[in-house]
């Protein structure tokens, strides 16, 4: 399930079923840009994936907010296939 979480994220629920939020995982798909002042509000890491979003308040997307997500990471992939094309055809 994609939700929002309180401080501007984005995120997929890995094991959403977990009743101790400390046993969820969030991967983010698209990470705030708040510039909050403490440090320990929100925290990325490099490999996307977060359990302290688990302790904030979320909510979860509307039908139309995931489509967008959904048609963003489609977007992303085919430019990752247009652009190994092009370098193909740099090489050549």
């Amino acid at each position: 399930m994609f939700k929002r979480y309180e401080c501007g994220c984005i995120g997929f629920v890995l094991n959403g079923g977990a009743i101790d939020p400390d046993a969820k995982r969030i991967w983010l798909v698209r990470a705030c840009d708040s510039h909050h002042d403490d440090p320990e509000y929100c925290l990325h890491y490099s490999s996307g994936r977060s359990s302290s979003l688990a302790h904030k308040t979320s909510e979860k997307l509307s039908d139309e907010k995931i489509e967008e997500i959904f048609n963003a990471l489609g977007n992303l992939i085919a430019d990752g296939y247009r652009f190994r094309d092009l370098r193909a055809l740099l090489r050549d």
